[in-house]
């Protein structure tokens, strides 16, 4: 109990001494709130103005001199301009890029989907050469010639034009056909098949065809026999041997309503019936390969194809490709009893496609839209 009680007044002290130092902080903090409140702070900005105002006075007077310099006029209009121009050349530039990501990411793709078009199903899609077939890794092909000799009988004609005939007899007839065919005018003047050359042997007779101006075209002839069609180009075709008094039947067919030509501006093909013997023209050669198995050919380089085949379209393989116009947008795509006929390789000079280069890429491009 002694040792309680002592604890006892130990804990006592303590708290009267706590009290008191409580007691003295509110006394403290009374005094505090008599004191009068500070009123608000106020900055005087007339010693920093004065000594501010030198150095603007300056600057203003460097910014006159300068407006009234030469360089100052000129960077006036520049200084308003350069903002809307900087925006119009990054427009400029990235919008061909972003026009291309939409055809090759969106509007390829719809096209592909699409089916094959057919033109003529019950014509026979077989034709042969004058020249020699030979096999390769790609199959059946056949060889083009720099110089391709022609035989003429006293039953046949050439209509050729004249800047690829390379000699004709002495006793042959010869006049000039104006058009390729009178109902497609339009059609035979893009081309090319203009002012034609009709050759009219009296005897077996031997013409020889080569380019005096192309040194890359290589030609081939194609036999087309009756109940045959061949869908081909125009402006690849050099000239044709026929059967007197047999002209040569040339039909044409639109496919305005598929959504398919619209997606790939293909509404028109022409074709061109047997019998008929077609002298072609490609670039660095002719190739002729099957299509049984199914055949993809770059659109740039093809010239033509079966009537009876299954005819779509796929996409290039990688879009860097395309964006930097080493290939078009679509390739070429076949399936069925029949062969295609291509170039082997596009000419340089061609601009066509949806983003040709220029006046002659979009004179390219309406040419291979009506398939000329």
């Amino acid at each position: 109990m002694k040792r309680l009680e002592a604890e006892e007044r130990l804990l006592q002290s303590s708290k009267e001494q706590h009290d008191a130092e409580i007691a003295r902080q509110q006394g403290i903090l009374e005094n505090l709130r008599k004191l009068p409140r500070p009123g608000p702070l106020v900055l005087d900005h007339a010693p920093a103005n004065r000594a501010i105002q030198p150095l603007n006075d300056r600057s203003a007077e460097n910014e006159r001199q300068l407006d009234g310099s030469n360089i100052g006029k000129f960077m006036r209009p520049v200084k308003e301009v350069l903002p809307t121009a900087l925006w119009i050349l990054a427009l400029a530039l990235l919008s061909p890029l972003l026009v291309k990501a939409i055809a090759y990411y969106v509007i390829a793709p719809i096209a592909a989907r699409r089916a094959p078009v057919c033109l003529l199903p019950r014509m026979s899609g077989e034709f042969s050469t004058a020249i020699g077939v030979t096999g390769n890794e790609s199959g059946p092909t056949t060889p083009s010639r720099v110089s391709l000799p022609l035989s003429l009988d006293e039953r046949s004609e050439l209509l050729v034009l004249p800047s690829y005939l390379q000699g004709m007899p002495l006793t042959a007839q010869s006049d000039t056909k104006w058009l390729l065919d009178w109902s497609m005018p339009l059609t035979s003047l893009f081309a090319g098949m203009y002012r034609l050359t009709r050759i009219r042997p009296i005897s077996d007779e031997r013409i020889t065809v080569s380019s005096s101006l192309d040194p890359l075209a290589e030609f081939s002839l194609l036999d087309v026999p009756v109940g045959s069609a061949l869908v081909l180009r125009p402006s690849c075709l050099v000239g044709f041997i026929q059967t007197r008094g047999e002209p040569l039947k040339i039909t044409r067919h639109w496919r305005f309503g598929k959504l398919g030509a619209w997606l790939t501006l293909q509404y028109r093909y022409i074709v061109f019936h047997g019998p008929a013997k077609l002298i072609v023209k490609g670039c660095r050669g002719v190739r002729v390969e099957p299509a049984t198995s199914g055949r993809t050919v770059n659109q740039a380089a093809t010239l033509g194809f079966s009537a009876n085949l299954d005819y779509s379209v796929a996409r290039n393989e990688t879009f860097w490709s395309y964006c930097f116009g080493e290939r078009e947008l679509f390739n070429d795509s076949w399936r069925g009893e029949g062969c295609c006929v291509h170039a082997e390789t596009p000419h340089p000079n061609d601009h066509s496609g949806l983003f040709g280069r220029g006046l002659q890429g979009l004179l390219d491009t309406f040419l291979q839209i009506f398939y000329i």
